[in-house]
């Protein structure tokens, strides 16, 4: 299974459906992220088998996955 995410400064990783777009979720459904620095962001695989990654990029919001997005997934869904 595969999901879309927004790694953020103040709110960690956000994972999403790959229906939505990133800036979408960026603008409109978390304007509580006003403000806040986008750290990476892309797709989302691996979660049918916990070994959770990230990958890609978000052509939306121009910023490519970090790293360090696959670490902070981890700790964020505990696997």
């Amino acid at each position: 299974m595969s999901m879309k995410y927004i790694h953020t400064e103040k709110l960690g990783v956000v994972i999403f459906p790959l229906s939505v777009t990133h800036q979408l979720v960026k603008d409109r459904l978390c304007p509580e992220w006003s403000g806040d620095k986008v750290l990476g962001a892309g797709f989302v695989g691996g979660l049918d088998d916990e070994r959770a990654y990230c990958y890609g990029e978000s052509v939306s919001l121009k910023v490519k996955s970090s790293p360090n997005d696959t670490t902070m997934l981890r700790i964020c869904i505990r696997i």
